[in-house]
C-alpha cells in the first residue's frame, strides 16, 4: 500500500511538472532571437579601422572592434495580421544599424529555425518600436501572439519572455513579477503625451529588449497576451 501511494503522488508530481512546460514551449515558438545584418560599406570601414588598431598594438580595442561585428541580439515576437501576413515585433535600438535582420526560433527538440532577409518595415524611434516584415511571399505562421485588450493594472501578475545573454549568446527565459506601476510617467525616456510606460519586476536581462511582456489568457493559442514590448531596465534605483 505505501508502495502504490508513493507512486501514485510521484506520477502526480510528474503530470503538474509537464503542464507548465507545455505552455511555456507555445510562447517559445512565437518569441524569436533579433540579429541585425549591417550594411557592407559599414562592415568594410569597421574592419579597416579594426585591422589599423591591431597593427598598432591596440589589441583590446581591435577585439572590441570584431565583438561588435558579430552583431548583438535582441528578441522579438510572431504577429499575425487578418491577411495572413507575418510580421514581427522588436525595440527599434535592437536593428537600428540593421540593412537585413535574421530571427531565430529554437524549438524544444527541432533545433533552430532561422529566417533570414527580413527588412525594417517601420520604426519608431520616440517610442522605441519596430515591425519587421519577412520576404515577400513567407509567412510561415499561420498565428502569433494577440494583444490585451485590457490596459495594465497595478500588481497584476505579468511575464517577460525573451532570449537574454548568458555568457555572450541567447538563452530562453520566461521570468515572472507583477506591475508596480501601470502609468509610469518617465520624462527621460518617453514624452507622456504620447505615452505612459509599464513598470514591472519581471526579470529583465541584456537581449531581452524588444520581447513581450505577457499576462495569461485561457482564450488566446499560447495561453499568454501581448500587454506590452520590453525596452528599458532601470539601473539607478
Amino acid at each position: 500500500m505505501f508502495i502504490h501511494i508513493a507512486k501514485t503522488k510521484r506520477f502526480l508530481f510528474i503530470l503538474i511538472c509537464l503542464l507548465p512546460i507545455t505552455v511555456f514551449a507555445q510562447v517559445k515558438s512565437y518569441v524569436g532571437i533579433v540579429r541585425e545584418k549591417y550594411h557592407d560599406s559599414s562592415i568594410s570601414m569597421l574592419e579597416e579601422y579594426r585591422d589599423a588598431l591591431q597593427s598598432k598594438g591596440y589589441t583590446s580595442y581591435a577585439k572590441a572592434i570584431d565583438s561588435y561585428l558579430k552583431g548583438g541580439f535582441g528578441s522579438g515576437f510572431v504577429y499575425v495580421a487578418a491577411d495572413g501576413t507575418n510580421y514581427i515585433i522588436t525595440n527599434r535600438h535592437v536593428v537600428s544599424q540593421a540593412e537585413t535582420v535574421s530571427v531565430e526560433f529554437e524549438g524544444d527538440t527541432s533545433g533552430i529555425t532561422k529566417y533570414d532577409n527580413l527588412k525594417v518595415l517601420n520604426a519608431d524611434e520616440e517610442i522605441d518600436l519596430a515591425i519587421l516584415s519577412f520576404p515577400k511571399g513567407i509567412n510561415p505562421f499561420k498565428t502569433g501572439l494577440t494583444f490585451s485588450t485590457k490596459p495594465a493594472a497595478d500588481g497584476q501578475d505579468v511575464w517577460t519572455a525573451g532570449f537574454p545573454g548568458l555568457a555572450g549568446e541567447p538563452l530562453w527565459q520566461l521570468g515572472k513579477g507583477s506591475v508596480t506601476n501601470a502609468a509610469a510617467r518617465i520624462k527621460d525616456l518617453v514624452d507622456p503625451d504620447i505615452t505612459a510606460l509599464i513598470q514591472h519586476s519581471a526579470q529583465i536581462d541584456g537581449g531581452n529588449s524588444g520581447g513581450p511582456l505577457l499576462v495569461t489568457d485561457k482564450s488566446a493559442e499560447a495561453g499568454y497576451t501581448v500587454l506590452g514590448v520590453n525596452t528599458w531596465k532601470d539601473r539607478g534605483r
